[in-house]
């Protein structure tokens, strides 16, 4: 679900102004559902990457959307940041030390961000930032000289999100790992 909020998020950003008000209503409806079922039913009991996504999805939603139940889902932003520290260690690498789980939560993490959380929680959105750049900094050390991820723990090939295309996203470059 959570995973699905944030795919349908990202399409909206970039499609919503083209939806009739059938399409906007189904939509908004199904993610509404989808979402409190999600806010009700966060995955504590797996924790680590699982929640991270979760909070992810919950958080975004609050910040994209517009509406009452968006303040709620907003809500989740101290508690994404809380579990965000301590899945992280000092040195910027989620604590499941797999590089695609790394770039992935990087990139729902930037994602976060880029929405602009300081509007709702300054000090939230204070500490995610930082976490952020701790994350991007490690990335070399999880990074294949391809740009693809090292192969450490569950990580693959061709994964959806690569160090290097996580960071072409984000307009910064990968440092030269060939040498």
């Amino acid at each position: 679900t959570a995973v699905r909020t944030l795919h349908w998020l990202g399409w909206l950003g970039e499609h919503e102004s083209r939806l009739d008000a059938t399409a906007r209503r189904r939509i908004f409806g199904s993610l509404a559902a989808q979402l409190e079922h999600l806010r009700q039913h966060v995955e504590h009991h797996l924790d680590g990457n699982h929640v991270w996504t979760n909070l992810a999805a919950l958080a975004s939603a609050g910040l994209a959307l517009a509406g009452p139940a968006a303040s709620a889902f907003a809500s989740a932003l101290p508690h994404f940041a809380t579990v965000v520290e301590a899945q992280l260690g000092p040195d910027g690498v989620h604590r499941e030390r797999t590089p695609t789980y790394h770039c992935l939560l990087a990139e729902q993490l930037a994602g976060v961000v880029a929405l602009n959380p300081s509007r709702v929680h300054p000090a939230a959105a204070a500490r995610l930032e930082a976490a952020l750049e701790r994350m991007l900094a490690a990335l070399p050390a999880f990074t294949h000289p391809d740009g693809d991820v090292a192969l450490w723990n569950d990580s693959q090939r061709d994964a959806p999100v690569t160090p290097r295309a996580l960071l072409t996203r984000l307009e910064r470059s990968l440092p030269d790992l060939t040498s």
